[in-house]
């Protein structure tokens, strides 16, 4: 099992979603055991690849679970998911971001791109997402050598959870 998030569940229990983006629920703490409760959460969803996905981040606010995972086999494009039970009837909501529409903006219109964008995590303070943090890279994977010039990096974005979780209960 690779690409692991552990995720603290309103309800308790601790939901365990590796990079098949199965769900696994433990009833019994973070140490386990933990149950398959359901197969590849994006299997059968329309317009969703089905393969060559990873990267898994987990999330619970504004009532309902989302879930950002990476195609890294399509440009790097990464695809938003929601669920009320974080275990059924996941929905395609759109692509999250991709690496090359310029996601990192500073307020004076400047735009970087990377060449690798991975891994993509949350921060929720208060119920609402207030930051995603980003792993990056200035050359492909493995293109980094010692001494040189390229270099990988953590971004820290801020994003407005709040106004972000009233949207989505305005599309339900």
């Amino acid at each position: 099992m690779s690409n692991v998030q552990i995720f603290l569940r309103p309800d308790g229990r601790y939901m365990l979603i590796p990079r098949s983006c199965a769900v696994l629920i433990s009833e019994n703490g973070i140490l386990g055991p933990y149950k398959v409760v359901s197969d590849t959460v994006y299997k059968g969803i329309e317009g969703l690849p089905q393969e060559k996905m990873e990267d898994p981040t987990l999330w619970y606010s504004g009532g309902m679970y989302h879930l950002v995972v990476n195609h890294w086999r399509g440009g790097d494009v990464s695809y938003h998911l929601t669920s009320t039970d974080g275990i059924t009837n996941w929905q395609k909501r759109g692509i999250a971001f991709s690496k090359d529409h310029g996601i990192f903006k500073y307020t004076d219109g400047t735009k970087n791109y990377w060449k690798c964008i991975q891994r993509m995590t949350v921060y929720v303070e208060d119920g609402h997402p207030t930051h995603f943090h980003f792993s990056v890279i200035d050359s492909g994977k493995g293109g980094d050598l010692g001494n040189d010039n390229s270099g990988s990096k953590i971004l820290i974005v801020p994003f407005d959870g709040k106004a972000f979780d009233a949207y989505m209960a305005s599309t339900n």
